[in-house]
């Protein structure tokens, strides 16, 4: 799949450091955004900007001569890890939660009325997500993408991600042991883990910032089975509990619909015994079977929710 990252040319870039000594580029213009985050200075920024220029595995928008396409890394299959639904990486008390049946009293106890905490707004409206990428675990074409990603979110909602400085509350974006997210704010620093051997992909990446929104996945909801078949006979008996559904009481769907087009939602075959020829999810509308799992963006769905959530009244 081919990523369109748009790049401003670093003459038209300013930088500035940060508490840990990293260099963080913006636009200098009116509306200021991220344009990339880098541990080497910018002389050595320039050179690699004019490397990307000249690459010939990079091709160039025909309409934007300071855009590229850049290839995804990774698929789903590293999602399907060793935590909670395999990725979700939850707190004691949101285990706490899940495992609650008087969930009044848990919540009147906790003061916590859902398992996504959420991210604080600013005077504006914007919902604020400081953010650390461990430079030195990304090359810069991997970097780009992340961000590109993140701007992705951005563009259709009112979250806005900026670069930790100062902030007691943040995501610390790591190559750690395959793709995995903590869920909603969970306060002080919050891993989430992007592997840069399998989890590079605009998909994957957006899935695990959407997980630190706070959102849980599609194929776990209350309804789903209204909607698509779990094949247990051919998922792994120890991944039998990745399917539990979640109690609707616990995770709201925020007036939505079931999205079979939602980046939350897994692939046709999540935990398979045999990824290559076993299905575990399939579809109770066929058109829809070869769709789960595949949408590299936001659906409308996801959009509607994330807007919802957090009132951006968009």
């Amino acid at each position: 799949m081919k990523i369109l990252i748009f790049l401003f040319l670093v003459q038209n870039l300013s930088a500035f450091p940060v508490n840990d000594g990293r260099i963080i580029f913006r636009d200098s213009g009116e509306n200021a955004r991220i344009t990339g985050r880098f541990d080497d200075s910018t002389d050595d920024m320039t050179l690699d900007l004019q490397s990307l220029f000249n690459d010939p595995n990079i091709i160039k928008s025909e309409n934007d001569t300071n855009s590229f396409i850049v290839e995804d890394q990774g698929n789903d299959d590293a999602l399907y890890g060793k935590y909670y639904q395999g990725d979700i990486v939850l707190s004691d008390e949101q285990k706490e939660f899940l495992n609650a049946t008087n969930v009044d009293e848990f919540s009147s106890r906790t003061g916590r009325i859902s398992l996504a905490y959420r991210w604080p707004k600013n005077i504006a409206g914007q919902v604020i997500v400081p953010f650390v990428i461990n430079t030195d675990d990304y090359t810069y074409k991997q970097i780009l993408l992340i961000l590109s990603a993140m701007d992705d979110i951005e563009k259709s909602t009112c979250i806005v991600f900026v670069p930790r400085d100062g902030h007691v509350d943040y995501i610390n974006i790591i190559s750690d042991d395959g793709c995995s997210s903590q869920m909603g704010k969970m306060g002080g620093r919050q891993k989430v883990s992007l592997d840069s051997d399998g989890c590079i992909s605009r998909r994957t990446i957006i899935h695990e910032l959407v997980h630190a929104l706070g959102f849980d996945h599609m194929q776990s909801r209350y309804d789903r089975d209204r909607y698509i078949d779990v094949l247990y006979k051919n998922i792994k008996k120890s991944e039998y509990f990745q399917f539990e559904l979640v109690d609707p009481r616990k995770f709201k769907d925020f007036n939505t619909p079931y999205d079979y087009y939602s980046v939350m939602h897994y692939g046709p075959t999540a935990f398979s015994v045999d990824p290559s020829s076993k299905r575990t999810i399939v579809p109770k509308i066929e058109k829809f079977r070869n769709v789960i799992g595949k949408v590299p963006r936001l659906s409308q769905g996801d959009v509607r929710r994330i807007n919802n959530m957090y009132n951006c009244g968009l």
